[in-house]
């Protein structure tokens, strides 16, 4: 029976006569014994360990179920009602503004003196501020049709802005005023609020939903 040596890998022939005590190796001369060229018993995988590795238990929030999510349009309706909410702050802001300025520039052409101002731009300030503090109250329930009225009342504004800085810069010789620069960044945000209040209505409404509903 051949038996393999434990110090130095080779087979070893056990005695003829051998009974399973150690003998030694004719070649190196170390003790062999029938237990040192045993493989080693496989060993056994716990039921929770494969052959790639240990088996990760699944976590709560994998095993938990899927939660439910409001769909693009539900989020669309969300930030238009938002973004109306705020459209009919600035309105607001933006009535008292052109009000109080309109009031102003008119009472100015009664007043003796050589004081530079247009009749038009005043009358057209005090009108406009009305109407912006109405639009701003129908906004807040989130009317569609405000922002028509909002764009075309915000780009006739800056156009009169610009036709009154014209004015007076080639006229009187006077540069932009700190209140047509107030007037004119009110009248921006005006404009490009209803213009992507009108862009995220189209959007709703193509998908069916109403954009004054809530989400």
């Amino acid at each position: 029976m051949q038996t393999m040596c434990h110090n130095c890998g080779k087979l070893a022939n056990s005695p003829a006569d051998w009974g399973g005590e150690p003998f030694p190796c004719p070649q190196c001369g170390a003790e062999v014994s029938l237990g040192s060229s045993r493989p080693r018993p496989a060993e056994t995988l716990a039921p929770s360990e494969t052959a790639e590795g240990p088996r990760i238990a699944p976590t709560a929030a994998a095993t938990a179920p899927p939660t439910t999510r409001r769909t693009s349009p539900q989020l669309l309706i969300a930030t238009y009602q938002s973004h109306m909410m705020a459209m009919g702050i600035v309105l607001y802001v933006a009535g008292v503004y052109n009000t109080v300025g309109g009031v102003i520039n008119l009472a100015a052409l009664f007043e003796p003196g050589d004081i530079p101002t247009n009749p038009i731009s005043g009358g057209w300030s005090l009108a406009v501020g009305i109407a912006f503090v109405v639009l701003g109250a129908l906004a807040r329930r989130h009317h569609v049709w405000v922002n028509y009225w909002v764009c075309a009342l915000s780009g006739l504004s800056l156009l009169v802005v610009l036709l009154t800085i014209a004015i007076l810069a080639f006229c009187h010789g006077r540069m932009i005023g700190f209140g047509l620069a107030c007037a004119f960044v009110l009248y921006g945000i005006l404009a490009v609020l209803s213009i992507r209040n009108l862009s995220k209505v189209e959007k709703i409404e193509s998908a069916g939903l109403d954009p004054r509903k809530a989400p």
